[in-house]
């Protein structure tokens, strides 16, 4: 299976492994799956580090290197995943994440997420929830 982490399951599993839902630590600890992160994580990362946001430690440029390090692919962002943005309802408006649906429904990966909204894009997207 190819496998995209959502934003928190990427700073959970690098951060706080505890707090990954078993079911998706099962599949990402499984070695014959192929486990990606996305440059728009960094990006959402980097927007909140910006901002300044005291419950959210995290910088860029650090988990990144952490992500790389711990083995996981980082997934490019083409312009064949933005068009699919096209394809998802707007239910859900964080640009962050339909960037990552979008990802995963053009890579025909499985969204690993614990997002409620993002879930309620399981007829279009596969994925892996608690």
């Amino acid at each position: 299976m190819v496998i995209l982490l959502d934003t928190h399951i990427l700073l959970w599993l690098l951060n706080e492994p505890g707090r990954v839902p078993r079911r998706i630590m099962v599949a990402v600890e499984d070695i014959a799956n192929q486990v990606l992160f996305s440059p728009v994580t960094i990006f959402e990362v980097a927007t909140k580090a910006l901002l300044g946001r005291p419950d959210f430690p995290f910088e860029p440029q650090e988990t990144h290197r952490a992500a790389i390090t711990a083995g996981l692919r980082e997934l490019p962002l083409k312009a064949s995943a933005a068009a699919r943005i096209g394809e998802l309802r707007m239910q859900h408006r964080d640009p962050f994440d339909r960037l990552l649906l979008a990802q995963a429904l053009d890579e025909d990966a499985i969204l690993a997420t614990v997002d409620r909204k993002m879930a309620a894009h399981a007829s279009v997207v596969r994925m892996i929830t608690p």
